[in-house]
């Protein structure tokens, strides 16, 4: 999925105005995504969400979940 900038923007500021972010975590131990997303840090903690943004590079466990390693060499080559 690939989203404007300031769509993304807008939404980052309403959710940092209603105290919904989360900032300064390292590593993610598990993503679920039946009813929404939900997040296992490496602390232990849990968070459910609407919506998770992976916006740490090709790397990201988020990108890992989701789309094959294969194909993610392959879309930056192009």
């Amino acid at each position: 999925m690939r989203a404007q900038w300031s769509d993304l923007m807008g939404l980052f500021c309403a959710a940092r105005d209603a105290g919904v972010l989360v900032f300064g975590v390292n590593q993610l131990m598990a993503i679920h995504d039946a009813n929404g997303v939900a997040v296992t840090f490496a602390d232990g903690p849990t968070n459910a969400a609407d919506l998770l943004l992976g916006c740490h590079g090709i790397y990201s466990c988020v990108w890992c979940e989701h789309i094959d390693p294969a194909q993610m060499l392959e879309s930056l080559l192009k």
